[in-house]
């Protein structure tokens, strides 16, 4: 007798069908067991009402003149709810009467129930539809399964990516034999062609060069300096800075003369210890644990900092800067030479530093004066410190030095240097008989140790662009740190107010890491998916505070499943969009992404498109 009826029902079911034919037709296939067996109904329809009631599943549909079907809920085994447009026209599913939950069926989706996978959408327990005339314990609640899009994503191998705290370094010194008296023109007229592989500018200079009178920065009176950061700004590098006080090995006194003028104490550097480009016997340098030096260093600092701790412009300073090499941390002639003594003092410099930078970070050279114990124990743990080395390419950084990288690794950010260039030295260093020879050793201890940066200078013969060019393409994309997602899958037709789910994996082909998790970022980056209307512009931003980029290294894959909802979001056709957003700027994108052959709008990458009912 049942199945009579289910045929008389399905012959009325093909008749409405037809006279609808112009419009749409629209499906609940409901898949149950009877006596043993399993058979399939398909009820059309443009409205309809599906609840439970004493085990017993009712599904009344507007076109089967309100027929109240019924099934035993045991013996269902799934449902699909299915929609094919055949023309303008919408039709609804509706949960209870008056109910909250309205599907609206303009595209194709389904809602789908496996009952012993358990990814159907009806659930016993679900939460009373407003408005339905059955209890909570009776309704039988929908939520909705959309359609959704798998991606495959191919990174991008040879982009230049220019994001924070990586990648080639362009100089300018004022060290050894180097000076900061070129103009701006000229300097930026030579480096042009590195400029455009580098993604920092870095400026190494004395103390007196940005202070040469209290109170006379240089950012503010020196109008050569200023079209030498422009000149950077202008071609998309961010800066960074040493800014030291020795003046052992450099052209001229490091530390203001009115310092001295002031009272404070130090000592003249005797010829014999000059570096021998310049043979100046009033070299006048402080003691660093002189009062009044820290004094006048102190006010120097911060105003320096309320000028640079801005992270759009700047991307680290070096926060301990006392010693010879530059302020490289070693050598240093103290007044009071003591352990006690010199401890304090680089206790009190890397505060000051740590204390007027916040956003910006600062770093210190690692295995200088006091030993990687002291510094980490003293700086590296507790202040926030990323970590720089001098000397790549070179037994000045050994073994032991690596091992201390590697430890780093992933903790804190590390910023490399080499040993030498040809403008240090037309000859290449000892045990590299070629130049090419001693940049593939630095380029090995660069990248072996995890080095986010590497620095990029001199246009002479046998620089870096010259000698070695494939190194300089090849830490392009493999030094620092470099992301993209090899797999996204996204809802692609979706209800406002409903919840779906995005699944991502992410790789880092960097052989560096992203900072992110430093005390000034402050986990500021975050993986974010975005729908974007037709002007490019984010209506709505979820992101996925699982998916921490700090944590991700490279040779591993980083998947991640998290759910949305759609609240607030008005229909209409969008675009689904990926990016590291920077929550200090208004969630807008701050990390540029390695995905080829994706449309990048207002920093998003564009993935699918998408539409919202």
């Amino acid at each position: 007798m049942k199945k009579i009826f289910l045929t008389l029902l399905m012959l009325l079911l093909i008749v409405i069908a037809s006279a609808q034919a112009q419009l749409r037709t629209t499906s609940l296939k409901v898949v149950y067991m009877s006596n043993g067996e399993e058979f399939t109904d398909e009820l059309l329809f443009d409205g309809a009402k599906i609840s439970i009631l004493n085990n017993e599943v009712s599904i009344e549909s507007s076109l089967i003149g309100g027929t109240n079907k019924s099934y035993w809920l045991d013996n269902i085994r799934r449902f699909a709810f299915e929609s094919k447009p055949f023309g303008p026209e919408k039709r609804y599913l509706q949960v209870g009467t008056n109910s909250a939950i309205t599907l609206d069926v303009d595209i194709p989706y389904k809602i789908t129930h496996d009952q012993t996978a358990k990814t159907f959408a009806i659930r016993r327990e679900g939460t009373a539809v407003s408005g339905s005339p059955f209890s909570e314990s009776n309704i039988l609640s929908l939520s909705v399964y959309s359609p959704e899009q798998t991606l495959s994503l191919e990174e991008d191998v040879t982009s230049l990516l220019r994001n924070p705290c990586m990648g080639w370094t362009l100089y300018k010194d004022a060290f050894i034999n180097q000076t900061m008296s070129e103009s701006a023109a000229s300097f930026w007229t030579k480096n042009d062609a590195m400029a455009k592989k580098a993604s920092i500018f870095y400026i190494r200079a004395p103390w007196a060069y940005f202070e040469p009178e209290e109170g006379q920065y240089a950012w503010i009176y020196n109008e050569n300096y200023k079209k030498l950061i422009q000149g950077a700004l202008d071609r998309g590098l961010k800066l960074a800075f040493r800014i030291f006080s020795d003046g052992y090995d450099i052209y001229m006194q490091a530390t203001p003369n009115y310092v001295r003028e002031a009272g404070c104490e130090g000592y003249y550097i005797p010829d014999g210890l000059v570096i021998w480009y310049f043979n100046d016997p009033e070299r006048w340098t402080p003691y660093p644990d002189d009062p009044v030096f820290k004094e006048k260093i102190t006010k120097f600092v911060e105003a320096f900092a309320a000028e640079y701790d801005d992270p759009d412009r700047v991307d680290y300073v070096d926060g301990y800067n006392l010693g010879k090499g530059g302020g490289e941390g070693w050598g240093t002639t103290w007044k009071n030479p003591s352990l006690a003594n010199r401890k304090s003092v680089l206790d009190w410099y890397t505060d000051m530093y740590a204390d007027n930078f916040k956003k910006v970070i600062p770093v210190m050279s690692f295995n200088q004066e006091f030993g990687y114990a002291t510094e980490k124990e003293m700086v590296f743990d507790k202040k926030g410190f990323g970590a720089r080395r001098d000397g790549l390419g070179s037994d000045y950084f050994n073994n032991t030095e690596k091992g201390y990288a590697n430890e780093m690794y992933g903790n804190l950010s590390l910023f490399g240097e080499g040993y030498a260039w040809p403008g240090y030295d037309p000859n290449p260093p000892s045990g590299s008989a070629t130049w090419n020879i001693y940049y593939n050793r630095l380029y090995n201890d660069a990248y072996n140790a995890h080095f986010n940066t590497l620095d990029l200078r001199d246009t002479r013969a046998n620089s870096w662009l010259t000698a070695a060019p494939n190194l300089v393409d090849s830490f392009t994309v493999k030094g620092g740190y470099r992301f993209y997602p090899s797999e996204i899958t996204l809802p692609t037709q979706l209800i406002s107010g409903n919840s779906f789910t995005i699944k991502h994996e992410w790789n880092n082909t960097g052989n560096g890491y992203l900072p992110n998790n430093m005390p000034n970022w402050n986990y500021k980056y975050q993986t974010a998916f975005a729908l974007l209307n037709q002007a490019g512009e984010a209506v709505k931003i979820w992101v996925d505070a699982a998916a921490e980029p700090s944590l991700w290294l490279k040779g591993q894959s980083y998947p991640y499943q998290f759910t949305i909802n759609t609240n607030g979001v008005p229909a209409g056709v969008y675009q689904w969009a990926v990016a590291i957003i920077d929550k200090t700027k208004d969630n807008t994108p701050g990390i540029k992404l390695a995905i080829k052959d994706k449309p990048v709008v207002n920093g998003w990458t564009v993935l699918a498109q998408a539409r919202v009912e």
